[in-house]
């Protein structure tokens, strides 16, 4: 056994477990250091346990990562997280969540059901098919490109069409 302070250099270093041969450890089963170890080149094989933050300007692998906790700091609190170019983590300043309410900046497309269980609030709903409601409150006009069908009552206010009235019942004016 020995202590070393400063720089040790040597051709091979051996303690029992592990060799030191050219710069690379080999053998060993564990080790600890009090202080800091710091590698110029590539640390390889097996797995790098650390207690504390480990500085490095890039960490790479081509296996899987698995990370208790992540914090990127590039990125914007509110901001809905999406892998942009080659897989980075980013936001969009277009995409928003703030835990209850999702915000969307630009258009939607869905190439199935929308399904909302409340109110659809806000300008136009334009739909190249039908719109299905149990009841429809509108304080300006309801326009159809073709046909509107009601298979209850029409009432209040007034209908103008340039078009025909078709009715199966009975069509009641006021005075």
């Amino acid at each position: 056994a020995g202590t070393f302070s400063g720089q040790v250099s040597a051709g091979t270093l051996t303690d029992g477990t592990a060799t030191i041969t050219a710069g690379a450890i080999s053998g060993a089963t564990s080790g600890s250091f009090s202080t800091t170890l710091t590698a110029t080149g590539n640390v390889t094989g097996g797995n790098l346990v650390t207690a504390a933050a480990m500085d490095s300007a890039t960490i790479n692998t081509t296996g899987e990562a698995t990370l208790a906790s992540a914090t990127i700091s590039d990125l914007t609190d509110g901001r809905v997280v999406l892998a942009g170019t080659a897989g980075a983590i980013e936001d969009s300043t277009n995409l928003t969540f703030n835990g209850s309410t999702l915000g969307v900046t630009g258009a939607i497309t869905a190439s199935t059901t929308v399904t909302a269980t409340g109110n659809v609030a806000g300008g136009n709903v334009t739909t190249a098919g039908q719109v299905q409601a149990d009841n429809i409150d509108s304080t300006n006009a309801i326009v159809g490109g073709s046909t509107i069908t009601a298979t209850g009552n029409v009432a209040g206010g007034n209908i103008t069409t340039a078009g025909r009235v078709d009715a199966t019942g009975t069509i009641e004016g006021g005075t």
